[in-house]
């Protein structure tokens, strides 16, 4: 079966460099717009699932302070029918002690998230992904938890799982979670490396300032 993506942006935020990458992509966007994550996430999955959206294959998550280019896109979506989740992956800060760290670990988050910390992920190293990247013939690793750093979820799959958050936080790790109760492996493939905004000095998020939206983009 050849892939159908459907690319959704869960967009609280107006953040210049996201914005501009996000343009120069060529694929089907589903923006869900100026929504609080406890709401954006289950109205974006029960979207997708609409009858309208039923040629699409894998809904695409992309948080909006994450900068993805055309060969991401490419790269998974060649891949993606092999796998149930798959991913790519990214820095966990821009700046800081934890800016050494990826969005990627080998155990599942706290359970519930909301009350962890982040030593509590026990995220792998920068170091560590960029040598196994180099030294492994295979470019996918299993993995327990990753930040959904442009996650290609199979349309069956979803159909399997909510999107929720725990107390209106953590939508990656309650995602880790349901997955890993339903016995779905997870990948991410080394190759997708991304470059994450995550900063203090982001803009502030437009959830009761702008009206939400939800906007469908073709090709």
């Amino acid at each position: 079966m050849c892939a159908n993506p459907l690319l959704v942006i869960f967009s609280a935020r107006e953040i210049p460099d996201f914005l501009d990458a996000t343009a120069k992509l060529n694929i089907p966007k589903l923006w869900i717009k100026n929504y609080t994550q406890f709401i954006a996430y289950p109205l974006a999955r029960n979207e997708f699932l609409k009858e309208k959206y039923k040629a699409y294959t894998h809904f695409v998550i992309l948080a909006d302070d994450l900068i993805v280019k055309q060969q991401d896109i490419n790269i998974l979506t060649e891949e993606c029918d092999n796998y149930d989740v798959l991913s790519g992956w990214c820095n966990l800060w821009l700046y800081g002690p934890y800016s050494k760290f990826s969005n990627l670990s080998y155990i599942l988050p706290p359970d519930p998230p909301a009350g962890g910390n982040t030593e509590d992920y026990d995220f792998i190293e920068i170091d560590t992904i960029e040598m196994l990247g180099k030294t492994l013939t295979n470019h996918q690793i299993e993995i327990a938890h990753q930040g959904t750093a442009l996650t290609f979820i199979k349309r069956e799959i979803l159909e399997q799982i909510d999107l929720v958050t725990d107390l209106g936080c953590c939508p990656d790790a309650m995602l880790s979670h349901s997955l890993h109760k339903k016995g779905i492996k997870q990948y991410v493939d080394l190759r997708v490396r991304m470059l994450h905004l995550k900063d203090c000095a982001v803009p502030a998020n437009n959830v009761g300032k702008l009206p939400p939206q939800i906007v469908f983009e073709p090709s």
